[in-house]
């Protein structure tokens, strides 16, 4: 579907500090958008910006600034400026992102990649119209166009930024520092009890990866895409080695403090467990990808298959996708930006996309990013693959 690019809204270009108030800087991003006029008509992405309806209606995940993340006035700005009424839900799970995305209430929502894909999949949300998102020009360009957020070559998300499932551990403690995924499926291993998975079915990915190292016989590709005697081979690792696990973490600060505690010495955590370095964050965890490589959650913007309030819409992807904005949402909840730009606009800004690897496209090669599986194999080879579903199912087992 081709899509008319608006030529009526300057691109946005703003070189801020980061420190002050966020009021004081979204300003500008906002101003751009209120001079676009036209109309969006049903489930195609408008040519130009609709008016503002007044409100607005979000899904995120449930760790989000405003939806029981991190404290941080997104909506404050953003309604002042454009007068569009927000509403933050929260979802929990993926499972439940997709289950409530389906429900017809919400403008538009942030969704990890395994949502996204399923959603792009059924039709649930629409092509983008990027000509309408300036940010969008400084995405890295690893991740425009992925499986998880296009379709044939159109976009149909904007990247919000992305976190590493690194291997972490307490080097005081476990020595020598670990570099693959064995250390955490060895059944002798010293620091039974005090390991940790995140709490998700997604966690047989990580296994498997452990496998394709392990037992090259498998052909272990994908660690979404896995067919039946590769995901049987994945449970039955994590079933064997359920004694080793302390708890599965589904809350990134339960876990830094468990760490902190000394109750957990190794395990599986995004990178704002290990850093960067702060009053609640435990300074002394190593961090690294495995040398197998790893999984990654991939957060993506999608805009609803006949949004009620696309102008609304647009204007919140305009503004959340922003480089001061997305700059200060990143850091507060510990993920990469996708937005190359939001590295720049100042120092202690580049400090920590290097910290992140947001630029890095070498060491986002090692990355698999979160896919929802199907039956149809997701990484496009014939056969069959086994379905989510049955991954929900085998997680509770493995579980106990």
């Amino acid at each position: 579907m081709q899509h008319r690019v608006s030529r009526s809204c300057p691109a946005l270009a703003l070189r801020v500090r980061r420190r002050r108030p966020l009021a004081a800087v979204v300003g500008a991003v906002l101003l751009a958008l209120a001079g676009c006029g036209g109309s969006a008509s049903g489930g195609r992405a408008p040519a130009d910006t609709a008016p503002a309806e007044g409100q607005l209606s979000l899904l995120v995940p449930g760790d989000y600034p405003g939806a029981g993340g991190p404290v941080l006035d997104l909506l404050g700005p953003f309604e002042a400026t454009t007068g569009c009424r927000t509403t933050l839900t929260a979802a929990a799970t993926s499972a439940e992102s997709l289950r409530l995305a389906g429900s017809g209430r919400f403008d538009g929502l942030l969704a990890p990649g395994e949502v996204a894909g399923r959603l792009i999949a059924s039709g649930s949300v629409t092509p983008l119209n990027t000509g309408l998102v300036a940010s969008y020009a400084d995405t890295a360009p690893f991740l425009r166009l992925t499986s998880y957020n296009s379709r044939r070559g159109v976009p149909y998300g904007v990247p919000a930024g992305w976190r590493a499932d690194l291997l972490l551990s307490n080097p005081a403690v476990v020595r020598p520092a670990p570099s693959s995924w064995a250390v955490m499926f060895d059944p002798t291993s010293p620091y039974r009890g005090r390991l940790t998975l995140r709490d998700s079915p997604l966690s047989i990915a990580d296994a498997a990866l452990a496998l394709s190292a392990s037992r090259p016989e498998l052909a272990i590709g994908d660690p979404f895409a896995l067919t039946r005697p590769q995901f049987t081979a994945a449970v039955q690792l994590l079933q064997r080695d359920r004694g080793l696990i302390g708890g599965y973490w589904s809350d990134p600060a339960e876990e830094r403090a468990a760490f902190s505690s000394g109750a957990l010495v190794l395990g599986t955590g995004w990178s704002e467990v290990a850093g960067p370095p702060a009053a609640t964050r435990p300074a002394t965890l190593d961090a690294v990808v495995p040398t197998e490589g790893t999984t990654a959650r991939s957060d993506t913007w999608l805009v609803r298959a006949g949004a009620a309030h696309p102008g609304c819409m647009y204007r919140w992807l305009a503004y959340i996708t922003s480089a001061p904005v997305e700059a200060r949402v990143a850091e507060a909840i510990g993920e990469a930006p996708a937005n190359l730009a939001s590295c720049r606009v100042d120092d202690a800004a580049a400090q920590y996309c290097a910290l992140v690897h947001a630029a890095d496209a070498g060491y986002h090669q090692a990355i698999h990013d979160g896919t929802w599986p199907t039956a149809t194999c997701v990484d496009g080879r014939p056969g069959r693959c086994i379905a989510y579903a049955d991954w929900e199912k085998a997680w509770v087992l493995i579980k106990g």
